[in-house]
């Protein structure tokens, strides 16, 4: 709950826009071509879901502070994805770049990279879509009923 009400809540998202300028910017800077574009890619339409979860609570907790406790633990998942795909393409296209210094792991990096892009950023969708859901559905038990 600390992510969603402390950090994004309070401050209107203001901490994570700078974040997400930053990685933008980065990605920009990525080429859109090969394995590395599709590494890009991935991460860039993360990137997009996690800005559009930052706005959707900012405009329901307006309407339901309870948002922040229901949207919390699938928000959390969601920005630990995302952040994570960034970096792994980040390190692809570094990793693209010197090859020729060890070339073994270089490609390495590349696959894990990929790995990731098509096994693990998939699953920011279903956070996505997850922290959405209605909030009775994870605030319907009272507090003794745990």
């Amino acid at each position: 709950m600390d992510l969603t009400g402390r950090k994004l809540v309070r401050d209107a998202g203001k901490t994570l826009a700078l974040l997400m300028t930053e990685m933008h910017d980065d990605m920009a800077a990525i080429a859109d071509d090969g394995v590395i574009g599709e590494i890009k890619q991935t991460a860039v339409a993360g990137l997009q879901l996690l800005a559009d979860a930052a706005q959707w609570i900012g405009e329901q907790v307006q309407q339901d502070i309870n948002v922040i406790g229901s949207a919390a633990a699938n928000f959390l998942m969601l920005n630990g994805t995302v952040i994570g795909g960034y970096y792994m393409a980040k390190s692809a296209a570094i990793a693209s770049q010197k090859m020729a210094d060890d070339e073994d792991f270089y490609t390495a990096k590349i696959a894990t990279a990929r790995f990731y892009a098509q096994q693990i950023m998939p699953r920011a969708q279903a956070y996505a879509e997850a922290m959405r859901s209605d909030v009775d559905t994870v605030m319907s038990l009272a507090e003794s009923q745990f």
